[in-house]
């Protein structure tokens, strides 16, 4: 156990993990009729920037290879071995995970002080009802790969270096709560029409709040079990959402 533990914290597996996720997420856009394709947010901002750089898309794509390359030879050099098995449980613990949080983060929020007595009256069940259409498994996908990337490893590496130019110390308790913070709260604004518009959805408190609590998890998430089960964990809990309710 403490030998699977270890090694699915190394780059290899992350790496591994993520590509695996992102290349199923653009093969179900691929899959999908043009004219019902709908990207993710994160995807299409990251999109919008590439285009604005000469030879973008190959320039990140170079930098992916090498950096990527690096750091897996790093590790085989410090005799780590990606195994098949490992990243099959891995797997299957982000399905664990995402099964917690669906089933049992609406409770927490709910029994957070005064929090939940403003939102008693707004929960609703969480229940599995409907295999979700592809648009809404691709739409899953994407999520899990480009929001844990932007919102919880680039926003704070972000804010990390913002700390370190105030000459605060990023890794202290208080500063990495906030940082932490700051992330799930622009990650929560990020679905709704205060900060995208017409894309998102009604400003509701229980909504709001709801994910700010599930961005904090994610973050101790990611600290204690990496970026691979942290982004797959979101992946399923959004299918999970999906099959729940396929409007969503």
């Amino acid at each position: 156990m403490r030998s699977y533990y270890t090694a699915t914290q190394s780059f290899t597996y992350n790496f591994s993990l993520g590509i695996l996720l992102l290349g199923l997420y653009h093969l179900t856009l691929h899959l999908m009729p043009g004219e019902t394709t709908t990207i993710n947010a994160i995807d299409h901002l990251f999109q919008k920037i590439i285009s604005l750089i000469p030879n973008g898309l190959m320039i990140v794509n170079i930098c992916i290879l090498v950096g990527g390359g690096f750091y897996l030879f790093w590790d085989y050099k410090k005799g780590i071995r990606l195994k098949i098995t490992y990243l099959i449980f891995m797997l299957l613990e982000a399905i664990v995970w995402s099964l917690l949080v669906y089933f049992n983060l609406s409770y927490f929020v709910l029994r957070i002080p005064v929090v939940g007595e403003m939102l008693q009256n707004q929960i609703g069940g969480a229940h599995l009802l409907l295999i979700p259409s592809l648009q809404n498994i691709s739409l899953s996908l994407g999520a899990g790969f480009y929001e844990e990337l932007f919102f919880r490893l680039i926003l704070v590496k972000i804010f990390s270096l913002g700390m370190l130019l105030m000459l605060r110390n990023p890794n202290s308790l208080p500063n990495a709560i906030i940082i932490a913070l700051t992330s799930a709260i622009l990650f929560s604004a990020a679905h709704t029409k205060l900060l995208i518009g017409e894309l998102g959805e009604d400003f509701r408190w229980y909504n709001f709040i709801y994910r700010i609590v599930f961005g904090l998890f994610m973050s101790l998430l990611i600290i204690f079990r990496g970026f691979g089960i942290a982004a797959w964990c979101h992946a399923f809990y959004d299918i999970w959402v999906f099959s729940n309710n396929p409007n969503a």
